[in-house]
């Protein structure tokens, strides 16, 4: 379960520890386009009052630049429906 997302990296909610440098793979949904992603793992801990569930953060890895720079337009055109939405 994804809860923070950046052009370079991501974090995610998990059920269980993973060790940091290990791969993952994962899908991020962002205005209706499906990217399929790898990050390496760069921490972890447990989740406040959430006994069995992690918070990991990752760096991506093997994503050419044109994919990084479609999902940081993405993520920009997001936070800024928010503010206006925030505004209404």
């Amino acid at each position: 379960k994804e809860f923070d997302l950046s052009a370079s990296g991501v974090g995610l909610i998990v059920a269980g520890d993973v060790a940091p440098g290990a791969l993952l793979s994962f899908t991020v949904t962002l205005k209706d386009q499906i990217f399929k992603l790898r990050g390496r793992v760069g921490r972890g801990m447990q989740r406040d009052g959430r006994p069995g569930e992690f918070i990991l953060g990752g760096a991506f890895v093997d994503v050419d630049d044109a994919l990084i720079e479609k999902v940081a337009q993405l993520i920009h055109k997001i936070q800024l429906d928010r503010r206006r939405t925030e505004r209404e």
